[in-house]
């Protein structure tokens, strides 16, 4: 019998996220073999964690990195284990209401024009998540995210050069959005060549979207089936850590011109020192 989907689920040192998701995915797919597969991808090398799983959840299948391969590769590593026609890359940090995850496949597989989707994402608190952007990020967009003022600002009148405000956060096609839960056809990973691995952390699903939008392909929003991601709770400015802004180099160095990327750190410096101002 062939597989109509798999999920797969990029494991590192969250054991109660873990536990919760794939609890969840257990109900929701009662019958593992014919309507999901499940694949947990072990970046941590946690041989209990994977005792726990073989005793608690015998039908999913764990599959061991021979490194910490990050989200990017974790996920490669994943895909190319999976047997199902659709993909979902999902996060272990989500939690959704009972049958929103089958409806969210459904509604995506219904659509002959749709080879991507994304879901709402929603906070623990119920707010939404902005995921969904109408740009690609450029230096201006960068400018705007690392200034606190303007940030603020463009978040709280909706006229962020990137990110859709909360408002249109609405079913329909997008330019690119935020890889909590990526629902997208496994032939068309495949084709892609999946993430690139030079991102080790952060911007592996944008600079990926950006390679399949030239190929006419772009994520499908779909705003009737949120899904909680706990991750972001916390995060409230824009990423700064050493391993967010070696893979925005990567990135401005891949899509933007030649001299945008000469002012990169200078622009991050300028608004680093407006907002402490």
């Amino acid at each position: 019998m062939s597989i109509q989907r798999s999920i797969v689920l990029v494991y590192y040192r969250e054991p109660e996220f873990l536990r919760s998701t794939l609890s969840a995915l257990q109900a929701e797919f009662l019958d593992a073999s014919a309507e999901a597969e499940i694949i947990v991808v072990d970046n941590a090398f946690d041989d209990q964690m994977k005792k726990e799983v073989e005793q608690s959840w015998p039908a999913v299948r764990w599959v061991t990195s021979p490194s910490n391969l990050y989200y990017g590769g974790g996920n490669n590593l994943g895909v190319s284990k999976a047997q199902g026609v659709w993909v979902c890359i999902l996060n272990c940090d989500v939690s959704w209401e009972a049958g929103m995850l089958k409806k969210f496949f459904a509604l995506a597989e219904s659509r002959a024009d749709v080879q991507l989707a994304v879901p709402l994402l929603r906070y623990p608190d119920g707010r939404t998540q902005v995921s969904a952007h109408k740009n690609f990020p450029t230096l201006g967009s960068v400018f705007v995210d690392y200034c606190l003022p303007l940030q603020l600002y463009a978040m709280r009148y909706g006229v962020h050069p990137m990110q859709l405000s909360t408002i249109d956060h609405q079913t329909g096609f997008i330019t690119h959005a935020t890889g909590v839960a990526l629902y997208v056809q496994r032939s068309v990973f495949l084709s892609s060549g999946g993430f690139d691995p030079a991102y080790e952390m952060y911007l592996e699903e944008t600079d990926w979207q950006r390679r399949l939008s030239k190929s006419g392909i772009h994520p499908y929003f779909i705003a009737e089936t949120p899904i909680v991601h706990f991750g972001s709770a916390q995060k409230k400015w824009a990423q700064a850590t050493p391993q967010y802004l070696l893979s925005l180099r990567h990135y401005a160095n891949r899509w933007w011109e030649k001299q945008d990327g000469w002012y990169l750190w200078p622009t991050l410096s300028l608004a680093a020192i407006l907002s402490t101002l």
